[in-house]
């Protein structure tokens, strides 16, 4: 009798145990965690308790309910709506007084995800943490194709999928230049290596000195045009290169005087008439004092000459900027 009492308690707590790494799985954070979905698609809104109200009190709702796809949370008001449906970019609304979570397995085209096995229409698979059938996921990707759009804001971090993997992007969203993903973040003083200025930070796209310039060229040959865009941005000097032909390097291996970009701001470099696609410089070596990554510019003097975007000493432009992004759109 003991002997069957004491497998009823195990068999108890490894179900207890089950439905929480269940929850765990059910409360898992998505492309977008902060927002909520409307109420066309709520099956139904509790209102949870002071001590009962937490997100994990509404998944475990919406883990009971077999017709619950997502769930949002208000943890100010104790708000817990259970959705019919997955949200994506374009039905997500964000909000940071709200919560969202999605169940596993539940996912149609264009809705978010984290795992291949969320989503439901075949040959789609979990890229950028949405079910896409598409290769590789950008900056321009989430703005266009998952119709995100500008409500999340100027500047925004978002899950890419690129060279068969999820990296954090920083993404453009501002009207003018939307969809856009930051390839590389210089500031004056900020000192690279040959050894990382193609590959620094990739994981944390918010850091002062970050770079994927090893994605640039999976990321240009993505797009379907003919042509391609990038962008040199910093708050007193901003170069737009529009047109670029799909054949031509982002970032190339060898000096190039073109093509040239378009000068939209200049309250830094008074010499300065035209400015080309970056390349990287062929004499760079580790020791202080070495270009790394470098623009040849048109100023008045008759040589030519180049500005800095990466150095071994942290000098950037000639120390005309205190910031520089470089982007690209595709």
């Amino acid at each position: 009798m003991k002997h069957a009492r004491s497998l009823i308690r195990v068999a108890v707590l490894f179900s207890t145990l089950l439905s929480l790494v269940l929850l765990a799985e059910a409360c898992l954070e998505t492309a977008w965690s902060e927002g909520y979905l409307g109420v066309n698609n709520t099956i139904e809104t509790v209102v949870l308790s002071s001590s009962s109200g937490s997100g994990c009190s509404c998944c475990a709702l919406c883990h009971q309910n077999p017709a619950c796809a997502s769930l949002s949370f208000s943890p100010a008001t104790g708000e817990c709506r259970l959705h019919s449906t997955v949200a994506g970019y374009d039905t997500l609304t964000p909000s940071s007084s709200w919560k969202y979570f999605v169940m596993p397995g539940r996912s149609q085209h264009h809705q978010f995800c984290r795992q291949d096995s969320d989503c439901l229409v075949k040959g789609d698979f979990c890229r950028g943490r949405v079910c896409t059938n598409l290769d590789v996921v950008t900056c321009r990707t989430i703005y266009e194709t998952f119709q995100a759009e500008g409500k999340f804001g100027e500047w925004a971090l978002m899950y890419g999928w690129i060279s068969k993997r999820t990296y954090q992007l920083s993404c453009t969203m501002r009207q003018g230049s939307p969809g856009f993903t930051r390839i590389f973040r210089s500031g004056n003083g900020l000192v690279f290596s040959p050894a990382n200025v193609k590959n620094y930070h990739s994981e944390t796209p918010t850091q002062e000195a970050y770079s994927i310039l090893f994605l640039a060229e999976e990321i240009r040959l993505s797009g379907k045009e003919p042509t391609y865009q990038m962008i040199f941005w910093s708050k007193t000097l901003s170069v737009r290169f529009s047109n670029i032909p799909r054949s031509e390097p982002a970032v190339a291996t060898t000096p190039r005087d073109s093509p040239q970009g378009t000068i939209t701001k200049n309250l830094a470099d008074s010499d300065l008439k035209g400015v080309a696609l970056p390349y990287l410089s062929p004499s760079a070596r580790a020791e202080p004092g070495y270009d790394l990554l470098v623009s040849r510019v048109t100023t008045s003097s008759p040589w030519g000459e180049v500005r800095s975007l990466a150095r071994t000493d942290g000098q950037l432009w000639g120390g005309r900027l205190q910031g520089l992004s470089v982007l690209i759109r595709e």
